[in-house]
Formats: C-alpha cells, structure tokens, sequence
C-alpha cells in the first residue's frame, strides 16, 4: 500500500496515529464547536455507519443482534446529522449537503463520500484510505502476533513430545 500512495513509513506512521486520534471516543467531544473536530466526528461517524450496514447481514444470524445493530445505526445517523447541522453552522466552512450524505449512506459503495473540507486537503489522502491503511496495518500486527503464539505452542508440544520419547525409552527398557 506504501508504493499505491507514494509516500514513506514516517508519513504511514503519522496517518496511523492520526486514525488512531480520529477513533477515540473523547476527541470528537473535546470541542464540540471546533470545525476541525466536527468534520473528523462527522467522517468518523460515517464511515461507522457504513462499516456497521455493511456487516449487518454478513455477521449477524439473528434477527434480535441485528435489531440492535439496527438501532444503533439509527442513533449513530442521527448523531451525524445534528454534527452535520453543527458544522453548518460554523462561520466560514463549505456545508455539507445533508441529502447527499443520506443518499450516499443508503447506496451500496458509501465509502466514496468526498466531503468539502476533503478538498483542500493538505496531504490529499481522505480519511477513508487512511483507515484502509491503518486496518493493513492491524492485520499485519495481529498476524505477528497469531504467529507468535503459534510458535510458542508449537514449542511447547515439540518439547512434550520430546519429553514422552523419553518416557517410553525408559519404559521398553525395563521390559
């Protein structure tokens, strides 16, 4: 993913912390009145609710563990439309179209939601690869770990194995 955005493992780390930043839940209520903070709340809770409907069906058999995902979804599009009115109302900010986030959050492909402040971005990388980058990442780091683990089992089981040779030598000896 490194070479698809041109960039050094120092910029990578920075987008990871800054993902990082973005999912904590005290940031987006730190300062409710920062256009900064809304738009990254705003982002935030969107792709939320995208991630949420997408897994829906996918991981959920039951119709009761659906129907709370259901409603929070519900709760969550209705935190993201009072930020989006929040926003709006900050002096100097391009406003968010509060139709086209409905309309996006009810199609499939959500994930290509461009945002005004989106397009004056400094580094030009949207929040949405940031976070692909950041799962990479996750994955990568839980498969270390997974591996980790698996070695030290795998350890454990040859040393027992080792042991039970041993064992049994001893035990067709003495017959």
């Amino acid at each position: 993913m490194q070479d698809q955005l041109h960039c050094c493992n120092d910029m990578l780390k920075q987008w990871i912390a800054e993902v990082k930043q973005w999912a904590s839940p005290g940031n987006a209520a730190a300062s409710p009145v920062d256009a900064h903070a809304l738009q990254i709340s705003i982002e935030a809770l969107f792709l939320s609710i995208c991630q949420k409907k997408h897994y829906l069906y996918r991981q959920n058999d039951r119709n009761k563990q659906r129907h709370r995902i259901s409603q929070k979804i519900a709760q969550e599009k209705k935190r993201l439309l009072e930020e989006i009115q929040k926003y709006n109302q900050q002096p100097d900010v391009d406003p968010v179209v509060t139709n086209s986030v409905v309309q996006n959050l009810s199609n499939k492909a959500a994930e290509s939601m461009i945002w005004p402040w989106q397009e004056q971005n400094t580094d030009g990388v949207d929040i949405i690869t940031k976070k692909k980058l950041f799962d990479k990442v996750m994955l990568v780091s839980r498969l270390t770990e997974e591996k980790q683990i698996l070695v030290k089992e795998m350890m454990q089981y040859c040393q027992y194995l080792k042991d039970s040779v041993t064992k049994v030598q001893s035990l067709m000896a003495t017959v």
